[in-house]
């Protein structure tokens, strides 16, 4: 074991020891690497399967079951389960199983996949060093948070804090390879969110933020509190919180549901703000471009702060039971079947074409839609039957089909 990986250690049973708990050294089900080693893949091409090393670096040799992961050899945990949530986000995907497993695929220049910096990976793999029990995962352009029984652990870029720790022999603007748990966040009902530089959780019906606060994300107002690696109670909107969203990639604001079923949001240079005309949400989606809330079943959108613009959007029915907002484009899921409207430039509308859609519509040839996650220009959902579909941009492989073709039709994921 080498220098720098003995420290790790070290701090790691430090940290547990001590309660302070870096996400690190809590059930990771780690094994020593095997002798011997054997040259990489490099970068895979359309139905690789990430597992190389690009420039053919050398890597441990694992004996199956063993599975190469940044620890050396871990074990693959058994039954991987089926599709149980799904989140896309800027060049990646991840979803969570039926049997509390982390997989994700697509960009991995910055760890975004959850299993060290690396190739990208053009078709669902398990993130190591995650406890298994993971319920619920979140993910921007560049990182990417889970919930885990008690706490919230993250992995990816850490430049502005948005992992929400500070731990690194390399420095503070170095990726991470491995998930570390966000600092003094543990509660029984919990959810995590992540913007582009800052993630957010509701604890129990309270909100913490954690990360930049260049555009108030922390709902700060000071031009001298740039970042915290350490979450932050959002006083502001009080306690008794229904639900929270991020706005992903290339977004800066957060909003809540709050306890009287109204919605606050804060960030893009904002403080704290109800937003007007809805008053009894029950759903919440922050995008790029634009945020919506469900309201008694029917969506209302708005592109300003304090809800200048609300509308509901033309074309779409009520009914609303899950709905997710991107980069410049919104979906829903009413009775079983998909519908999106917005910027359509890869196909992310799911149409066949790449024709703007103003108007909402069906996402054809779909149905049995469980739930759905709108990224930057894809979108994936999950069906019934517990398989996923993605449509839309594919540059990274984030479209989980094996190839790094884009698809303005819905294909299916290669689940593992």
């Amino acid at each position: 074991m080498n220098r720098a990986r003995s420290v790790l250690f070290l701090i790691a049973a430090a940290a547990v020891a001590s309660g302070c708990g870096l996400f690190v050294g809590v059930d990771w089900d780690r094994v020593s690497a095997k002798d011997g080693t054997e040259d990489g893949g490099g970068h895979p091409g359309p139905g690789g399967n990430g597992e190389g090393n690009e420039g053919g670096t050398k890597r441990p040799l694992c004996v199956p079951p063993k599975v190469a992961c940044i620890a050396g050899c871990c074990d693959d945990n058994g039954d991987k389960g089926l599709p149980a949530s799904v989140a896309a986000g800027g060049g990646m995907t991840c979803a969570t199983s039926s049997t509390g497993k982390v997989f994700c695929w697509g960009h991995n220049l910055g760890g975004e996949l959850g299993r060290g910096k690396g190739p990208d990976s053009y078709v669902p793999v398990m993130a190591y060093n995650i406890p298994s029990g993971a319920t619920q995962v979140a993910v921007s352009g560049i990182h990417g948070c889970a919930v885990v029984d008690r706490l919230v652990g993250c992995w990816g870029a850490n430049a502005s804090g948005q992992l929400g720790f500070e731990w690194t022999e390399a420095g503070r603007t170095a990726g991470y390879e491995e998930p570390g748990r966000v600092q003094n966040i543990e509660g029984t009902k919990l959810s995590v969110t992540v913007g582009d530089q800052h993630g957010c959780a509701l604890v129990d019906g309270t909100a913490y933020c954690w990360g930049s606060n260049g555009e108030k994300q922390l709902a700060i107002d000071d031009i001298y509190m740039y970042i915290s690696y350490k979450p932050l109670t959002i006083s502001q909107i009080g306690s008794q919180l229904r639900a929270i969203s991020a706005g992903g990639e290339h977004s800066t604001e957060t909003c809540a549901i709050v306890s009287n079923g109204g919605v606050m949001c804060w960030g893009r240079n904002n403080l704290p703000a109800t937003i007007q005309r809805v008053a009894n949400a029950s759903m919440l989606a922050v995008g790029g471009n634009g945020s919506c809330a469900v309201e008694n079943g029917q969506a209302k959108c708005w592109s300003g702060p304090n809800g200048e613009g609300l509308a509901t959007p033309e074309g779409l029915p009520s009914g609303v039971t899950s709905i997710s907002a991107g980069r410049d484009h919104w979906c829903a899921v009413i009775n079983g079947e998909a519908w999106c409207w917005g910027g359509n430039i890869a196909g992310q509308l799911g149409r066949g074409t790449t024709s703007h859609g103003e108007l909402a519509a069906k996402v054809p040839n779909l149905s049995g839609v469980e739930s759905i996650s709108a990224g930057n220009w894809h979108t994936c959902a999950l069906l019934t039957n517990k398989t996923l579909r993605c449509w839309g941009y594919n540059a990274w492989g984030q479209l989980g089909n094996g190839t790094k073709d884009d698809s303005p039709s819905p294909v299916p994921v290669k689940w593992p």
